[in-house]
């Protein structure tokens, strides 16, 4: 089955490059480890910061991985850090019509929580996200005060340490509400990933052997496909692809790349363009413990939009069979030539050391454990 992210391409394509590794080093003779880490849960609480509390990629030299795109490029981006948790509001029941007085409920307390978050959203750093869900919004009769609720709430910015000063004042607004209530309530912290920042020295091998593998070799019925998927968005999305493709490509060739929107060339890595951007990954877990790297193929149409019915069906395709097949050749050959080049992994060590301080330090304390019944 498809992905909304593609991640059903991400696992295979990675698979695919520990074996040519493997196979590479059988050939030639040579000394060497090629481990391949299977991490599931990407779309919810996440498994990277959990390995690497618990020593995952103690001793291991570098990473590389990857993930499905419209582009081909080592990726330029610096990822917000994110911590989620549970919210659990517990009152009193009560007959909502005849003496509602005797109730408190715990899904007044999580509006009231939201009420307090929507104004708390005015006053944090402007790169900063407050996402809700409701888990549990205390059954379905509205006769009925209700005595339990649940709601999650996920917060994101730049660094760790904006998350969880952020996450302190989304505590405090819960706990206002279940004063406003007569309530109690507990949070529950069940997920937090580490900024993700592309390490520099992995960077200029990886955009070498990018260069040198090249871009997908798409067929024209590859581009016609391409399209036919693009041409379903509505005029909203189809004016940001135009802008994208304008901005990356140029403004003469809008109409070409909108004709055959695939990504036939690679865009080079400039460590003077990393960009911050909103969504984040515990990929970022990674690169706080080992030098680590993450490599961007296209599997989808130009101006394609993520955790859409779009991305899922292409990431069935053709286009993603081909973009995973070209990131095994880039993870392979970048896995092999920085094995050969020990000043490359010297900096690369040395990057990782200057950001985390000496040692990796996880987000999240030792008593929360991997959250497999509740997220």
């Amino acid at each position: 089955a498809g992905h909304g992210c593609g991640h059903c391409a991400l696992g295979a394509g990675s698979l695919a490059a520990a074996i040519a590794v493997k196979e590479y080093l059988t050939e030639f003779k040579k000394d060497g480890t090629i481990i391949y880490f299977g991490c599931p849960a990407e779309e919810g609480a996440g498994s990277k910061q959990f390995m690497a509390r618990d020593g995952a990629f103690d001793g291991v030299d570098f990473v590389y991985t990857w993930h499905p795109s419209t582009k081909n490029m080592v990726e330029a981006v610096h990822s917000n850090a994110i911590m989620g948790a549970n919210f659990i509001f517990d009152g009193v029941s009560s007959h909502a019509g005849s003496t509602p007085y005797l109730g408190r409920s715990a899904l007044d307390a999580c509006e009231l929580m939201s009420v307090g978050c929507n104004y708390l959203r005015e006053h944090v750093i402007p790169e900063a996200r407050i996402h809700y869900a409701y888990i549990d919004a205390g059954g379905t009769a509205p006769n009925v005060v209700q005595d339990h609720a649940v709601v999650r709430y996920e917060v994101r910015a730049p660094y760790v340490s904006q998350v969880k000063e952020l996450f302190e004042r989304v505590k405090e607004v819960a706990r206002g509400a279940s004063i406003m209530t007569g309530t109690r309530y507990s949070c529950e912290l069940s997920m937090a990933f580490t900024e993700y920042i592309p390490n520099n020295a992995l960077a200029e091998v990886a955009d070498e052997c990018l260069k040198e593998i090249g871009a997908p070799k798409w067929s024209e019925e590859d581009y016609s496909l391409a399209k036919s998927f693009l041409d379903t968005y509505n005029e909203e999305v189809l004016s940001m692809a135009r802008k994208d493709i304008a901005e990356t490509f140029g403004e003469d060739r809008v109409e070409e790349k909108f004709g055959r929107p695939l990504d036939d060339e690679i865009h080079p890595f400039s460590k003077d363009k990393i960009r911050l951007q909103a969504g984040s990954t515990d990929v970022g877990d990674v690169g706080f413990a080992v030098p680590t790297l993450n490599i961007n193929i296209a599997t989808a149409c130009l101006g394609n939009v993520g955790h859409t019915w779009q991305m899922t069906a292409q990431s069935c395709s053709s286009l993603s069979e081909k973009g995973l097949l070209t990131a095994a050749k880039v993870i392979a050959l970048s896995c092999i030539r920085t094995a050969e080049r020990p000043e490359i992994m010297e900096r690369a060590r040395a990057e990782v050391l200057k950001r985390n301080g000496g040692a990796y330090s996880c987000p999240l304390p030792e008593s929360v454990k991997p959250p497999l019944e509740t997220y």
